[in-house]
C-alpha cells in the first residue's frame, strides 16, 4: 500500500511541476535587426519618403523593436543611381 501512494504522491508531484513550468513566463531570446534601407528619390519627398519611413515605423512596432530600420534618402548613403547595385553587393539591406 505504501508503494503506491508514493507512486501516486511522486506523479502528482511530477506533473504539478511539468504544469507550472509550461504555463508559467519564459523569455524566449530573439536576435535584434539594425537595417539600413536606401532609397532612390530625394530626401523629404513628400510620398515616397514619407510612406518609406511610415513603412520602417510600422515594421519596429509590429515587430516590437526587434527590426529597426533606418531610411536614408537618395544621395545619403549611396548615391541615387546606385541603390541596385548597393543592395545587390550587399552594401545595405
Amino acid at each position: 500500500m505504501e508503494r503506491r501512494e508514493f507512486l501516486k504522491k511522486a506523479g502528482l508531484g511530477a506533473a504539478c511541476m511539468a504544469a507550472a513550468s509550461v504555463g508559467g513566463p519564459y523569455v524566449i531570446a530573439s536576435p535584434k535587426f539594425q537595417w539600413k534601407m536606401v532609397t532612390s528619390w530625394p530626401p523629404k519627398m513628400p510620398i515616397l519618403q514619407d510612406g518609406a519611413e511610415r513603412l520602417a515605423k510600422k515594421i519596429e512596432e509590429m515587430s516590437e523593436g526587434r527590426i529597426k530600420i533606418q531610411v536614408y534618402a537618395g544621395g545619403e548613403l549611396v548615391p541615387a543611381l546606385e541603390v541596385f547595385n548597393a543592395v545587390s553587393q550587399g552594401t545595405v539591406e
